[in-house]
């Protein structure tokens, strides 16, 4: 279930990258306000992974999480918070 959604929001980032690519030769200034918040969507969802994967943050060297562990109980499993149903897509 979490790989389907790491799935979806990568083809969802691929999308956003496509359209403000195209944006920016027509709009300089509105495709720069767009890779911003993109930028900031970015932010916010790499700051969900690191949240919900202690030891993935702990592995590429972010230390706020190590002293916890993700929680593999059936209940925990299939409750995992996704993505979009994060804060992190409140944009």
């Amino acid at each position: 279930m979490k790989m389907k959604a790491a799935s979806v929001l990568v083809r969802t980032y691929l999308a956003l990258f496509l359209v403000l690519a195209a944006a920016s030769t027509m709009f300089p200034q509105e495709a720069r306000e767009a890779s911003e918040e993109l930028h900031a969507l970015f932010d916010a969802a790499w700051a969900w992974e690191l949240k919900e994967n202690p030891l993935a943050a702990t592995a590429v060297g972010v230390h706020d999480y190590d002293d916890r562990l993700p929680s593999v109980t059936p209940e925990a499993l299939g409750a995992a918070p996704t993505p979009s149903e994060s804060s992190c897509v409140g944009y």
